[in-house]
């Protein structure tokens, strides 16, 4: 994913909460009124040096999985807070 940075600054760029994943989801919602996100399949981007998502966390048990479910979690609280019901433990069957 790519972004013109003056558009990036001005939705506060990167949460530094997010580890590893979802970080493009919650800068893609915070985009201002009057732009569009398009998506352009000759344009190729590549990432290198990304690191594992569990380094420096202090969890040695934690697995990729682990974080995604987090990051997840908190890009849903985060965007869409008390519009989104989610069901008690106890009401999952």
């Amino acid at each position: 994913m790519s972004f013109l940075t003056e558009i990036l600054r001005k939705v506060g760029g990167f949460d530094a909460k997010f580890r590893y994943h979802q970080d493009e989801t919650d800068a893609c919602s915070g985009f201002c009124p009057g732009y569009m996100i398009v998506y352009e399949e000759r344009l190729r981007s590549v990432m290198s040096g990304a690191r594992d998502p569990t380094e420096g966390t202090g969890f040695s048990g934690t697995s990729s999985c682990d974080i995604s479910g987090t990051n997840d979690a908190y890009l849903v609280h985060k965007n869409f807070g008390e519009n989104v019901a989610f069901p008690a433990i106890s009401d999952i069957s």
